[in-house]
């Protein structure tokens, strides 16, 4: 929708890489933007993982935050979107993450960034890496969920990448 624009910002940078931002473009707008990417839970079944990213906010009236989802075939298996621990307001650069568990029948995971409410929101060096089992999981276990609402920009600068 026209709710809200996903670009790249090349003049908001952090440790000189260009970020991804989500601006609200009204007071009011509804719903959530979402940026994510979908990794195979092949190599990652019976273990922990950690999404983690910077985020950066101004005037945020909900909640921005990092998010991570395992799927099976066809529901959630494991969920956190920060939505119990929200960045709002104006906030500089702080590192956030979210750890879940894989399941072995799970397969698929996605990370992504999101904003929720009016505001701006920015998102720099985002990393996807398994943990040791000792990592506290963050995430609630489901049992099912609904669809998310998901916007697919082409922003390659996000650098999801494995560690």
């Amino acid at each position: 929708g026209d709710s809200y624009k996903v670009y790249v910002d090349r003049q908001t940078k952090f440790n000189d890489k260009v970020s991804a931002c989500i601006e609200a473009n009204s007071d009011s707008a509804p719903g959530f933007a979402s940026l994510f990417q979908d990794l195979s839970s092949q190599n990652y079944k019976g273990k922990k993982v950690k999404f983690s990213g910077f985020i950066k906010t101004k005037d945020v009236s909900d909640w921005s935050g990092i998010w991570m989802r395992v799927d099976d075939a066809t529901q959630v298996l494991a969920f956190d979107n920060m939505e119990d621990r929200p960045v709002t307001g104006t906030n500089d650069w702080k590192e956030y993450d979210v750890v879940l568990e894989v399941p072995k029948e799970s397969k698929k995971i996605k990370v992504g960034v999101m904003q929720a409410g009016k505001g701006k929101s920015w998102f720099n060096n985002c990393h996807f890496e398994p943990v040791d089992a000792s990592v506290a999981t963050t995430g609630k276990k489901i049992v099912s969920h609904e669809p998310v609402n998901d916007l697919l920009p082409e922003l390659p600068n996000l650098e999801f990448k494995s560690r």
